[in-house]
């Protein structure tokens, strides 16, 4: 059953950033809790916004994952970025629910509209192989815990976007590191009952729109070359930060 203060106008605001969120999450990989949660924040409470996502990133993330194969590759050049990743979500989980997540959205908003404009700059810059090697782990759990704190995924986009893998191995990568780190987010959300069985159900209904945004943002990616991939990949950045910054000040 749909809890009555779910009106109409409210539904249709929801479906409208689960939609957004969708071309988002087909186009670069990212960005369907970014700009699907500050679009839902402005109708429903912020906690329940997020729950909403819960079937939707799972369902995306599984099928971007799988899509192609290309996990095998994101897995054998990424696992240590990946596993401590994982970890990294299970700490800041706890901060999600003992900080006020405004302010963290704010620092990650301007974190990741800073790390796009630079590498928008520094067009040549790359995180090299052998740094990666002690970076993927360090970076992994650091981004893991800002992003467990926020419940927003978006500094992983950052950080590969420099990493320079190919576009369909980094919609891989990014999707693995999504599914390692939403069992430990939405686990939580339900032991504290933020995720109950009607949100359960509303989450369910929401993959409809978000379901057309991903074809539609698939649709995109499969029609652009690898550098058009990187220039709308760093646009998204700075737009994704800005709901960051909204979510946060708002």
């Amino acid at each position: 059953m749909i809890p009555p203060e779910f009106t109409l106008p409210v539904l249709l605001i929801c479906a409208l950033g689960f939609l957004g969120g969708g071309v988002a999450k087909g186009a670069v990989g990212g960005g369907l809790p970014a700009v699907a949660v500050p679009v839902m924040a402005t109708v429903i409470e912020p906690a329940t916004a997020v729950a909403l996502t819960f079937v939707s990133v799972a369902l995306a993330n599984i099928w971007q994952a799988l899509q192609g194969g290309h996990y095998r590759a994101a897995l054998a050049l990424y696992w240590p970025f990946t596993l401590a990743f994982g970890l990294g979500i299970a700490a800041g989980t706890q901060i999600l629910v003992a900080l006020d997540p405004k302010i963290m959205a704010l620092a990650i908003g301007g974190f990741v509209i800073l790390s796009a404009l630079l590498q928008w700059r520094l067009k040549g810059f790359v995180i090299p192989r052998a740094a990666a090697r002690w970076s993927d782990p360090v970076c992994g759990m650091g981004l893991g815990i800002m992003s467990g704190a926020t419940a927003m995924f978006t500094p992983l986009i950052v950080y590969f976007s420099a990493r320079r893998p190919e576009k369909d191995v980094f919609i891989a990568q990014i999707a693995l590191c999504m599914i390692s780190g939403s069992v430990p987010l939405y686990a939580t959300l339900a032991l504290k009952d933020v995720l109950s069985g009607q949100e359960a159900l509303l989450s369910a209904l929401a993959f409809l729109p978000a379901a057309a945004g991903l074809w539609a943002g698939k649709w995109m990616r499969d029609r652009m070359s690898q550098e058009t991939f990187r220039h709308v990949l760093l646009i998204a950045l700075v737009l994704l930060g800005l709901a960051l910054i909204v979510k946060g000040l708002g």
